[in-house]
């Protein structure tokens, strides 16, 4: 099921791996309201964060599926929201 939500960005979080400390996994940090998702990604997904700072609001499509036991969440696409300024008189 591909779902769309509006987020504030809040950082790539980088750790080392259990069994293979050598390996880094990444999970991307997102708010919504109060709500912080964090979502793993696979390193060829960091480009889709390239250029954002910390709270920068996004759009973001995600695939999200149902396992055996589990739910899986990835990112498909991540697009910045367009910011208006208003001049002030």
């Amino acid at each position: 099921m591909k779902v769309n939500g509006k987020f504030e960005f809040l950082g790539i979080t980088e750790f080392q791996g259990r069994k293979d400390p050598t390996k880094s996994y990444y999970n991307a940090n997102l708010l919504q309201g109060t709500d912080v998702l964090k979502i793993f990604l696979q390193e060829n997904q960091l480009v889709l964060f390239t250029g954002l700072e910390k709270m920068d609001k996004i759009d973001v499509e995600l695939d999200i599926r149902n396992g055996k036991n589990t739910t899986y969440v990835n990112i498909v696409s991540v697009i910045p929201c367009k910011t208006t300024a208003k001049a002030i008189a």
